[in-house]
């Protein structure tokens, strides 16, 4: 099994992590805040939001992750505001701040060569979408 890949981000002195393990047909993605966990979830969809509970801290937001096509993440962001106004932003996915991938990562690979290069990656996601029509 892989190791499980990282994203971070620092907001307000605290430190968010999400930590995404694929497990096969399915992944677990945990969401820690300060090393706390703040929510979890097993799926295999390629939108998932992440809300934390009842007993969290009110205003600490909401994370979306967009899963690329091969079932790599391709983006994982923060949304602010309270749990119900984070949570519509992280369904909708405008707005909100970018996680950083893990250094060497193949996230982190992926996101260096779309900065490089981004009318090739332009040009490849939308051959690819026409293609799958």
């Amino acid at each position: 099994m892989a190791r499980p890949q990282l994203w971070t981000f620092e907001q307000d002195g605290h430190s968010h992590v999400v930590e995404i393990e694929d497990s096969g047909f399915s992944r677990r993605i945990v969401w820690r805040r300060d090393g706390d966990e703040v929510a979890s979830k097993k799926t295999s969809d390629r939108r998932v939001q992440l809300v934390p509970g009842d007993d969290a801290p009110d205003g600490i937001g909401a994370v979306g992750l967009r899963f690329g096509r091969g079932g790599s993440p391709g983006r994982v962001t923060w949304y602010a505001g309270s749990r119900d106004e984070a949570g519509a932003a992280a369904v909708v996915g405008l707005g909100g701040v970018d996680f950083t991938p893990e250094p060497g990562s193949k996230a982190a690979n992926r996101m260096a060569w779309m900065q490089a290069h981004p009318r090739l990656y332009v040009v490849r996601e939308t051959g690819l979408a026409a293609g799958g029509v």
